[in-house]
């Protein structure tokens, strides 16, 4: 659980870390009200592990007044980082990480050292994970414009397994797990550069890899189906053909006739052809038809379980527009009430609320009511997303748009009868997601009736904040000084203060870090928002703590990767491309475990 985990450690698995350990195809039941929901074990079915990945595009995140200045990157913040980079030995494996991954983010050369050749050696080292680490970093890096050519020329090399790739990693044989990594990470890059050579050579490798009937490896094959949907391409006749090519790729992979044991690898081309095409281009349309078809259960060929069916659910969301594509939002609705699978039916009912229109809305608002179980939060989670695509759409300094009124009664109306945490929790969020702000009263009653539950009480601060309710800024105090044994809510607590531009926040954070005396989980998510909301004043502090040493490497390498944060050129996750209409049910180890795949990295 702690192996790396100044990237790694999320709230996800904070909040594993304390569930209480199920019986194999055991269920805690909860409190049941406003319909039977409960904790079940299919992490698939928690929309709240959904939530996790997704929640960034959604808070749309907002910094600190005070940002930093190119001067703080270049004097104060990328020396520290390559000191400690450069001091890094196996005993410090976590702090290496965290600084790879922090000058990564920050995009930027140093001042007397080129990010690659900072990172180039650390591909050989020890143990493992720091080499693993190190190629993603690379990607990071190259994804912000510094080095591409010899970032994706290393990665290239890498996911090859050819001599130069195993002499960059200093042995015999390039591990699987590196491999893959350089898979996702080509992606990565090459969604990033404006070179068509390079995008070129990057399909090319990929290409190689899913199609190559000798490789054996179901996370490289699945890395390679993400790096290919991350291309990016132009409008002019030469870029849509490359386009059209990418996409056979996935398409002949996907119809491939290959058994039951490769469905799990073939369930991620959804979600590559629906980033690759997105709801307006005109090859869309055969995509839909063929996604349909599996959605129906009529694909050719037949499919042995239900992971093509909910990857195709979740591409359709991706795909389809609200009023043209009204048949596909038909099917939609249908699986959502009558699929065998319950998985299905919940990302059936999230890919309407992704497609959204107001005969979306209307079988939304009606299934609401009507279903059950995990099912029930899923609608309610539509609907939130639905009825926040104004408010995400709407420029800053434009017309405010005006929330969905019978969006916020019903939702309203279910959080009154509702007593079940997960469904209040998402109730909740639903409603600040639609900025539904005569919810705002309830959910303070309910933040403070409920504050000792720190999943529960995290989402009602977050739902508040998404309304921008001020009102609550001083319940959210209360919260987070009551919950610094409670990492979970403490970091939602503080996301919260930050999105509402609390004044006293950076100075509370700051006290709690330095004052955290070995509460590792507590340093973990104080660095994290620290990062986050953007406040210059960190700098310094986190700093020195950095340089100066003591305390422990762990601690220290959540200081290296907040001050990354700070320096970051992208306000949003650099794994979020990847996170994005994935089916998690079809998850690999390397895509994530919750520790150390791709989408767990912070």
């Amino acid at each position: 659980m702690w192996r790396g985990c100044a990237l790694r450690f999320s709230t996800l698995a904070l909040a594993l870390a304390a569930a209480p350990v199920l019986p194999a195809g055991r269920a805690a039941q909860l409190p049941q009200g406003g319909g039977a929901v409960h904790l079940v074990c299919d992490p698939a079915l928690e929309w709240s592990v959904w939530w996790q990945h997704n929640r960034h595009r959604l808070l749309a995140r907002r910094r600190a007044p005070s940002t930093l200045s190119e001067a703080d990157v270049a004097e104060r913040i990328l020396p520290a980082l390559q000191r400690v980079l450069l001091a890094a030995d196996e005993r410090s494996a976590d702090l290496a990480i965290a600084a790879m991954f922090a000058l990564a983010e920050a995009g930027r050369d140093l001042p007397d050292l080129r990010l690659v050749d900072a990172l180039r050696p650390r591909l050989a080292a020890r143990p493992q994970e720091v080499g693993e680490a190190a190629v993603l970093a690379l990607a990071v890096g190259g994804r912000s414009g510094a080095r591409q050519p010899e970032a994706c020329e290393l990665l290239m090399a890498i996911a090859r397994d050819d001599e130069v790739g195993r002499a960059a990693v200093g042995a015999p044989a390039v591990r699987e797990r590196t491999r893959a990594f350089a898979t996702y990470g080509l992606g990565l890059v090459a969604a990033g550069t404006a070179d068509i050579d390079l995008r070129q050579q990057v399909f090319a490798t990929l290409r190689a890899l899913l199609e190559d009937d000798a490789l054996e490896s179901r996370e490289i094959r699945v890395g390679a189906i993400h790096g290919l949907g991350l291309l990016r391409f132009g409008d002019d006749a030469t870029e849509r053909a490359r386009l059209v090519e990418v996409l056979g790729v996935l398409r002949r992979y996907y119809l491939r006739p290959l058994g039951a044991d490769h469905e799990i690898i073939q369930a991620h081309c959804p979600a590559a052809i629906a980033r690759l095409l997105g709801r307006g281009d005109p090859l869309a349309a055969g995509y839909r038809a063929l996604l349909a078809l599996d959605l129906r259960g009529d694909g050719q060929p037949p499919r042995a379980g239900n992971l093509i069916a909910r990857s195709a659910a979740l591409a359709l969301g991706r795909l389809c527009r609200p009023i043209v594509d009204a048949d596909y939002s038909q099917l939609l609705f249908e699986r959502l009430r009558a699929a065998n699978d319950e998985v299905t039916r919940c990302y059936s009912a999230l890919a309407l609320g992704e497609i959204g229109g107001a005969p979306n809305r209307a079988n939304l608002l009606a299934a609401l009511s009507e279903v059950e179980g995990p099912t029930k939060c899923w609608c309610a989670l539509a609907l939130g997303v639905l009825s926040s695509e104004p408010f995400r759409a709407a420029p800053g300094d434009g017309e405010r748009p005006v929330p969905d009124a019978a969006i916020g009664k019903a939702l309203a109306a279910e959080l009154e009868v509702a007593h079940a945490p997960a469904l209040v929790g998402v109730l909740a969020l639903a409603s600040g997601l639609g900025r539904h702000v005569d919810a705002a009263p309830r959910l303070r009653q309910l933040l403070v009736a409920h504050s000792i539950q720190p999943e529960l009480a995290g989402h009602l601060c977050l739902a508040l904040a998404l309304m921008n309710d001020r009102d609550a800024i001083d319940d959210m105090r209360g919260v987070m000084a009551q919950s610094r044994r409670a990492p979970i809510l403490y970091e939602s607590a503080a996301l919260a203060l930050s999105r509402l531009g609390d004044d006293r926040l950076t100075d509370r954070l700051l006290d709690d870090f330095t004052g955290a005396g070995g509460a590792l989980a507590r340093v973990a998510v104080t660095t994290t928002v620290l990062g986050d909301h953007g406040d210059r004043r960190a700098v310094a502090p986190l700093q020195e703590f950095l340089l100066r040493g003591g305390r422990n490497q762990l601690e220290r390498a959540f200081a290296a990767a907040a001050l990354g944060r700070l320096a970051a050129r992208d306000p949003l996750p650099w794994n979020g491309a990847i996170a994005a209409g994935v089916n998690l049910s079809a998850a690999v180890a390397t895509l994530t475990d919750t520790a150390n795949g791709v989408l767990d990295y912070r």
